[in-house]
């Protein structure tokens, strides 16, 4: 018998999965549900002891959502273009 915490858990991981991403982000300064969607991921993210990641953080705007948010860490075009890692370790 699995244990119900375990399922719930599950099905949270299926369903951060299907909302991570750019298109299911993008716009969130502008767009109170997607902010409150966000609040409650993080609620239990944390709530889990989980580091959480935003990606495809590509505009000031969605960056100051995250910030206003406590999101632990972000990336995307805003902070910088992708690169091979051969050029981002040749600037350490």
């Amino acid at each position: 018998m699995l244990n119900p915490n375990y399922a719930f858990v599950r099905g949270l991981c299926n369903m951060v999965h299907s909302y991570n991403g750019r298109t299911k982000w993008s716009s969130c300064h502008s767009n109170r549900v997607k902010e409150s969607m966000l609040k409650g991921l993080l609620l239990i993210a944390k709530e889990t002891g989980s580091l959480v990641v935003a990606e495809g953080i590509e505009n000031e705007d969605e960056a100051m959502v995250m910030v206003r948010n406590k999101v632990d860490l972000a990336q995307g075009y805003f902070y910088g273009r992708p690169q091979f890692l051969e050029l981002s370790l040749a600037t350490i």
